[in-house]
Formats: structure tokens, sequence, C-alpha cells
């Protein structure tokens, strides 16, 4: 485990790359190329003007395992904005709150002055062919950088002064064989593990807590009725709307899903069951897999909750956690 200053100093050991872009107004946004039509503004201004760029690529000793591989391998970009020394790092956000980037499987992402965006779209088709042959490529007011998808965390970071005056951006990107681990549960974690995770469906709110153990930078995706929330590596909790004609129905619904997975050979054994949820033993491509299934009444609406599929197998102490979260989920009043 490492804290956001030693990870600074081991990002940043190498000589960089350098460049560097205007930002007139000194509101930023961050936003991956595919998506600018939602890109969001930072909530920090930063000293309008130019801004100089530090581009850094995994140390050599790292680097030729990924020759191969989609990737440019970018380790670590710096945006300096001020001179002053960085005493604190705070997550970068939008806003509203929340994550800046929401994809978990980012493979580019661009920063610019979001005054200009509109000039950045005319220019963003070029700079894309641009870094994707280098690894990044700038405009007047932004910077487009291709990470590609072999790094397993995309973190962004505000380095703060003494005043709590932005001196810096900082963002990073964790490969496989680097061994560095952010120390989640240090004053860097700030991410709600063990907290209670709040999100909007349909307009109404709910939330789930987080279990103390589970560490990790918590992402919580609504589309529609279906939520996604994630917290570091492991963990990820699925959740849906259920519509049901019947009143009670929660059991009902569970002992069916029971014996449909008993049909299919899903199944193997249900290790426990409470309430309105049961926990049982699977497989997944030849390997163990613990799964469950929690359905739940918040307010006027029904929730099936799970371990999300794509991510399977799961070893038993994290759907233990899972299923934990997942029956904390409630309305919020």
């Amino acid at each position: 485990m490492a804290s956001i200053d030693k990870i600074y100093e081991l990002k940043t050991a190498k000589e960089p790359e350098k460049t560097q872009i205007n930002l007139s107004s000194g509101k930023l946004c961050l936003f991956e190329s595919g998506n600018i039509d939602a890109a969001k503004a930072l909530d920090r201004k930063v000293q309008p003007g130019t801004c100089t760029i530090d581009i850094f690529r995994l140390s050599d000793d790292v680097m030729p395992k990924y020759e191969a591989s989609p990737t440019s391998g970018i380790s670590a970009v710096v945006l300096h904005f001020t001179d002053k020394v960085v005493t604190t790092w705070q997550e970068v956000t939008s806003r509203q709150g929340t994550s800046p980037i929401d994809s978990g499987d980012m493979v580019d992402w661009v920063v610019a002055d979001h005054e200009t965006l509109d000039g950045v779209a005319e220019q963003l088709e070029p700079l894309l062919d641009d870094c994707y042959s280098d690894g990044f490529a700038t405009c007047e007011s932004a910077l487009v950088c291709y990470v590609g998808e072999v790094a397993l965390e995309h973190r962004f970071f505000w380095g703060l002064d003494a005043a709590g005056k932005a001196a810096k951006l900082f963002a990073f990107f964790v490969y496989p064989d680097e061994g560095l681990e952010l120390d989640e549960a240090g004053e860097d974690a700030g991410k709600g593990a063990g907290k209670e995770v709040q999100f909007k469906v349909e307009g109404v709110k709910y939330q789930v807590t987080i279990p103390e153990h589970v560490t990790g930078k918590v992402e919580v995706d609504v589309c529609d009725t279906d939520i996604d929330i994630k917290v570091g590596k492991g963990f990820h909790l699925e959740a849906c709307a259920l519509v049901f004609s019947e009143p009670n129905p929660e059991q009902n619904y569970l002992q069916k899903q029971k014996q449909r997975f008993s049909d299919k050979g899903i199944l193997k054994e249900i290790i426990k069951e409470e309430g309105t949820s049961f926990f049982y033993r699977s497989e997944e491509r030849g390997a163990e897999d613990y799964r469950f299934i929690r359905v739940v009444k918040a307010g006027n609406e029904y929730f099936e909750l799970r371990e999300c599929p794509h991510d399977r197998p799961f070893a038993k102490e994290v759907a233990e956690a899972m299923l934990q979260a997942a029956q904390s989920f409630t309305l919020v009043e």
C-alpha cells in the first residue's frame, strides 16, 4: 500500500515529456473523448493562463512487458497551475460531487478549458489520431491522453497548497506489474468505504452502506432503474427494479429463482437463507463461485440485488461483503 505522496514520488521519478495548454477561464472539465456531451466542470477553479504539463511513461523495467499491448505506457500526468508547494491531496470530483469520469474501462481522457469545448470538439478527431500514435496530443486549450486497455486504475487528484488552492492536477494509472496500490484505508481514502453511499433512481434517493473492511474507490452508475456499485477491484454489486402484480411477492420470487438455478445446475449448495435473501455456492469456468440474491421493497419499489455476473467468479468473503451491503439497501426519506 502507498500514500498519494509516495505514489507521486514514484510516478514522477523519470524525466518527463513536456507540453502546455492555455486555460483562459480557469474552469476545467475532464471527460472521455467519446463522451464530450457529458463533460462535467470540475469542483475547483484553477489559476487562468498557461498550464505546463509533465507526461510520464512506465519505467524501463516495466514498459517492455506491454510493448505488444494496447497501451501507450503513460503512467502519470501532472498539470501545473502554480509553483506553490502541495500540502494536501484531494480526489477530483465534478461540481455535482460525482466522479468526473465514470467509466472503469477508460481508454483515453481529455482535460480542457470548459468554456472552449465547442472549439475542442471540432479538433478532437485529429487530436485522437495523434494521441493514439504518440500517447498524447494538445490543441490550444485541451490535452488528450491515450492510456489504453491495460491499466487497472485511473485516478485524478488535486494537489492543494497551504491556502487550499489548486497548485497541480495529478493523474495516475496503475498497471498490473507495477506492484503499486493506493492505501485506501488511510487519509487518502475518502471514497465512502464503511459509509453510506447515496444515489437517485428516477428521482428517488436510495442508499447502501459499504462494509468498513471493504476499501477502494466507490463508483456508482445508474442507468434507468439499473444500478452498478463498484468498490476497488473486486466488489461489484448490481441492483435492478422488479415489477410484481401480486402482494408480498418476495418469497415466491426467491423460490422460483432457486428452482430455476437448481434446474440449470447453477446452484450447487445453499449456504445461508435469511429473510428475503439467500447465499449460495456455484461454479464459474471451473472455479468455485459464491453468489446471492436479495429482494427488498424500498418505498413503493421492489429491487433485486446480486453480484454482478460480468465479474464472476467471486470469492466467498467478497460475496459476503456484497450481501452485507445489499442488506443495507434502503430508501432515503
